[in-house]
């Protein structure tokens, strides 16, 4: 690999910035605390969606999940999408996967497959012999931790341990059936009913094995380089002097797009007169909306000029005009 670096990517599942020790003296959270000292410690740093499904997905191919596909929980990343593993392979690094992905859903349908949905999610052997490749990525370990006994997947390691969701090691004496909850009951697209409860997860929580050990174990060796830009290297102070956050769970009820700039913060409900606008240095909680207030209403209109023309500036172009015609 020369002097190119390694780079570990490493994420935590939708958790809030005030659960951070630097942040919040009643949380300890001191090997966080600890990068955010000797690293960059992003203060204004907002996902491109509230869930992680969306998230995720943009984390790896770049895009807003208006772009890439994957706009909710239910939905998935099409396998078509071209993301940074493809990148850093075509540059001869190793890739690895490790831990919960969540690009495709519970349920799967004749028009679109999962991976990750059942009775695939709980399928041993399965996942016994899977290594990927999967979504641009070399060598997968994949893993669902929704703190819900139906949704273990239990894995082989090199050193024939078997982890289940809860980050315990089954070594003997328990049968993979009594770890899960059977039977899984598909009641609608999306919807697990929980059948019986697992007698044996209890006696797994004494085995000394935790789920982060077992990502820890997983963890490549080998990790892509990429530059770490203007930013990281102490050259900006800011990446952008906007950004647009997506959330359209489901198109009839919640769906919105959020411009949030230095200082004021811009929601917008879909087919609703009804909006959001918080002036960030005045009321850092959020507590005042300004979206009625009558001497806010030209801001409120160059804001929704400044989103509007954020949204056209993000729209996709899959390849460089080369003609007139």
């Amino acid at each position: 690999m020369g002097d190119r670096p390694n780079i570990l990517l490493i994420t935590s599942d939708q958790q809030h910035w005030s659960t951070l020790g630097c942040l919040n003296p009643e949380i300890s959270t001191p090997n966080l605390d600890r990068l955010a000292a000797q690293g960059t410690l992003f203060e204004r740093a907002y996902c491109p969606n509230p869930t992680c499904t969306p998230t995720r997905a943009s984390m790896i191919t770049g895009k807003y999940p208006s772009q890439h596909g994957a706009w909710s929980l239910g939905t998935k990343l099409p396998e078509s999408e071209h993301t940074v593993g493809e990148d850093f392979t075509a540059a001869g690094y190793r890739t690895s996967l490790v831990g919960k992905a969540h690009f495709q859903p519970l349920q799967a349908t004749e028009e679109f497959s999962s991976l990750e949905s059942y009775p695939i999610l709980q399928g041993l052997n399965f996942w016994r012999n899977f290594e990927g490749p999967f979504y641009g990525f070399e060598r997968v370990r994949l893993a669902r931790n929704h703190a819900d006994d139906n949704t273990l997947v239990v894995f082989t390691t090199d050193h024939g341990h078997l982890f289940g969701q809860h980050g315990m090691i089954a070594k003997g004496g328990f049968h993979y059936e009594d770890l899960i909850r059977l039977p899984y009951i598909v009641r609608a697209p999306g919807q697990v009913a929980p059948g019986k409860r697992s007698t044996a997860l209890q006696s797994l929580i004494d085995l000394p094995v935790t789920f982060l050990r077992w990502a820890g174990i997983e963890v490549p060796r080998s990790m892509v380089g990429v530059d770490q830009g203007p930013v990281w290297r102490g050259e900006s102070a800011m990446a952008r002097d906007h950004c647009v956050v997506e959330n359209r769970h489901e198109p009839t009820t919640i769906h919105i797009k959020t411009y949030i700039e230095d200082r004021f913060k811009l929601t917008v409900y879909f087919q609703h007169d009804y909006g959001e606008l918080f002036d960030l240095l005045e009321d850092p909680g959020e507590i005042r909306n300004l979206w009625d207030s009558p001497e806010h209403q030209a801001l409120k209109v160059e804001l929704t000029r400044k989103l509007l023309f954020a949204e056209m500036g993000k729209e996709p172009l899959w390849m460089p005009r080369i003609s007139g015609a």
